[in-house]
């Protein structure tokens, strides 16, 4: 029973990672637009791939002789999709040398930490493995939360501007949809940085539970976010500006 509750907001998370992230291929193939490419092969990638079989496989909840090719690829996706996120929110909501050069930067540190050490941070086991397993959580998280950040900024604006009538409401509100998706998210990724600040509290099933709290929030933001591309095209060309 605790399994189950322990891993159901991963499975929600994942669901909604290749829900979400099949549609917006769908969109990168007719509008054949970088950011739909970015975000969905993010999403795809982060979900199936990345955050939720590395977590699962952390965790004793797959078969142990498939652990360490699933921690692997894991491993690799999940620093995919923190550099297709960066892309993204430069792209997006931050064109421009500022952007440019953060993602540059976020990308060329997870590339190097990954040729110094490939594995999940679950296996590192000597003081050089422990530092770039920590450099890579770190940095990831700073681009998943500057992919949060930003759009929340951009609600701020937005949600100013919708008051006087300027802006539409449904769009407005799916930037803080949004926001709060990636925030999910950073969150899921911080996680190892919380086991090593907080070594005591390395084996607690609470860590488990938070981050499965975090996997279904994010999974209910993003699935609110997107869901009206089930509607109109007006829905859909509005969600494509999320």
């Amino acid at each position: 029973m605790f399994a189950l509750a322990a891993n159901a907001g991963l499975l929600a998370f994942l669901a909604v990672s290749l829900v979400v992230g099949a549609r917006l291929l769908l969109l990168a193939r007719r509008t054949r637009a970088l950011p739909e490419l970015c975000i969905g092969a993010g999403f795809f990638v982060g979900g199936a791939l990345g955050f939720v079989p590395e977590t699962l496989a952390v965790n004793g909840a797959l078969p142990e002789a498939a652990t360490p090719s699933v921690l692997a690829l894991s491993n690799a996706a999940v620093r995919a999709t923190a550099v297709l996120t960066a892309l993204f929110t430069w792209r997006v909501f931050r064109p421009g040398r500022t952007g440019a050069a953060l993602t540059a930067a976020l990308s060329g540190v997870l590339v190097v930490a990954y040729v110094a050490f490939p594995a999940p941070w679950a296996l590192a086991s000597t003081p050089a493995e422990w530092r770039w397993s920590l450099v890579t959580a770190l940095v990831r998280s700073l681009a998943f939360a500057w992919a949060a950040l930003e759009p929340f900024v951009e609600w701020r604006r937005a949600r100013r501007r919708a008051a006087l009538g300027l802006a539409d409401a449904g769009g407005v509100r799916r930037l803080l949809l949004w926001s709060l998706a990636i925030a999910g998210v950073t969150g899921m990724s911080a996680v190892p940085l919380a086991y090593r600040v907080l070594p005591a509290l390395a084996t607690d099933a609470a860590w488990t539970l938070l981050q499965s709290a975090l996997g279904l929030g994010a999974a209910l933001a993003m699935g609110s976010a997107f869901r009206p591309w089930r509607r109109t095209p007006a829905g859909r060309e509005a969600t494509r500006g999320v």
